[in-house]
């Protein structure tokens, strides 16, 4: 496979792993580019269709590492609020009064 489909194949890969935000998959494709872009500008120099299809990778590169810092805000976030309300939720479950069906955490969202 030319260089240009297996940057875009990546880059594809990259932008279904961010829109699904499978967190696990955009590591895996970051790990995947680690090991292949060596080998990949190993081979010489480039095309310009090669260039337009790294650049696009690197676009999707950098919205996914922008999109998991956005996660991690949140998360810190959600972490935050959780050890803020942790008394109230043991209060609460001391008395049997937390509904079990009900997600505590997205309520306050």
């Amino acid at each position: 496979m030319d260089r240009a489909a297996v940057l875009s194949k990546l880059t594809d890969r990259l932008n279904d792993a961010v829109a699904a935000r499978d967190w696990d998959a955009v590591a895996a494709v970051d790990g995947t580019l680690a090991k292949e872009l060596p080998t990949l500008v190993a081979q010489g120099a480039w095309s310009a269709a090669e260039r337009e299809a790294f650049a696009r990778l690197r676009q999707a590169h950098r919205k996914a590492m922008d999109d998991c810092g956005v996660e991690v805000d949140w998360l810190q976030e959600r972490l935050r609020r959780m050890r803020v309300d942790k008394e109230g939720w043991l209060a609460y479950a001391e008395n049997g009064e937390l509904d079990e069906g009900r997600d505590e955490f997205s309520a306050s969202s």
